[in-house]
């Protein structure tokens, strides 16, 4: 038997000239071993060149020996075992032969009220986007409104709605409510003052208002005056313009909660107002003109700092008060500077902001 130095020498003979090229060969695996099997084998050759010769084999063997094993028995690559795919979690959901009849019959209930209700949510979608798409045409189609170019029309259109003083509707209205014709001017002046400082921001304070509980209100946002009197249906709620336009009280032209800023409970001043002195116009003579040309009086109170008022305001309410021929007009206040000071009569109610010398004065 041919050991396997004899096969060894024998090849180093007969192919001394090509080993190289096996060598090479062996380690691109055309052997049908892979890397780690051919250095393997290699290795344990080695190992056994040591034990029978007692010496370490010289590359030049090593690289034929790798040719050596090119000859024995291929061994086929363990493939690794494939890991274990995860069961599929198993649906929950009873098939609907499985169920009971009663639980199959609620099933398909709710999946026919879900079809329904999809289908009124998509014709909904629809029904609004052919809106939308209607709306978008017609605007498209319409012809653009002209815009007025001169202000001084829009100014005059305005002023013939609320601002134009039609006398047989003055006359009437007085009448309706039990008033003379001086006191419902006198009224409508307290709202021309509003026009011509605040212009129509809210056209409903350019009139009177007919509360419906018996009061005839007029304001210009820093006076307000209220006359107790009867109000006939075709007035209620309304504010009622010179012109004799009346607008109703609905949103967004709403007439202020007067009664709430009055500090008025059941008639008499609320708790911590109190009497000051008697109203007369000898006791508002002009004391002063502030830096934006207003023009002042000042009240002395029974304690605490004086109050400024608007003297124009003054007057104007004094008119008033004397038109209905109030004698005993009295004045409230709680003693500050900030609070509005209250005037009463027997028929009628004012309320005056004070004014901030301090704010003004320079």
């Amino acid at each position: 038997m041919t050991t396997f130095q004899e096969k060894t020498s024998d090849l180093l003979k007969e192919q001394k000239a090509s080993y190289p090229k096996m060598v090479k060969s062996a380690l691109k695996g055309k052997t049908g071993l892979t890397r780690a099997q051919v250095h393997k084998t290699i290795k344990g050759v080695a190992k056994d060149y040591r034990d029978r010769y007692g010496a370490t084999p010289r590359k030049r063997y090593l690289n034929v020996v790798k040719q050596v094993a090119s000859t024995m028995p291929k061994t086929t690559k363990t493939a690794k075992p494939k890991a274990t795919s995860k069961p599929k979690a198993t649906s929950t959901v009873t098939p609907k032969k499985e169920m009971p009849e009663f639980l199959r019959k609620e099933q398909e209930a709710a999946e026919r009220r879900i079809k329904a209700r999809t289908k009124r949510i998509l014709q909904r979608t629809e029904a609004a986007f052919a809106n939308h798409k209607a709306e978008q045409a017609k605007k498209t189609t319409e012809p653009k409104p002209q815009l007025i170019r001169n202000e001084e029309l829009g100014k005059a259109e305005l002023k013939a709605k609320y601002g134009t003083l039609n006398e047989a509707f003055v006359k009437q209205f007085a009448a309706d409510l039990g008033l003379t014709t001086a006191t419902i001017k006198a009224m409508y002046k307290v709202a021309a003052d509003y026009r011509k400082k605040e212009g129509y921001k809210l056209p409903i304070l350019c009139g009177l208002y007919c509360d419906p509980k018996g009061y005839l209100v007029a304001t210009d946002a820093h006076m307000l005056i209220s006359i107790k009197c009867k109000i006939p249906a075709k007035y209620k709620r309304k504010a009622c313009m010179k012109s004799g336009m009346q607008l109703e009280n609905d949103y967004p032209n709403r007439y202020p909660n007067w009664k709430a800023i009055m500090p008025l409970t059941d008639g008499k001043p609320k708790a911590g107002y109190v009497r000051t002195g008697i109203f007369k116009i000898s006791v508002f003579e002009e004391q002063g003109q502030l830096s934006n040309g207003i023009k002042y009086s000042t009240i002395k109170v029974a304690s605490g700092n004086p109050i400024a008022l608007d003297i124009d305001r003054l007057k104007t309410m004094d008119k008033v008060f004397g038109i209905l021929k109030e004698k005993d007009v009295k004045i409230w206040t709680d003693n500050s500077r900030v609070v509005p000071v209250l005037f009463t009569g027997k028929n009628m109610t004012a309320l005056i902001m004070p004014i901030l010398l301090n704010d003004y004065v320079k």
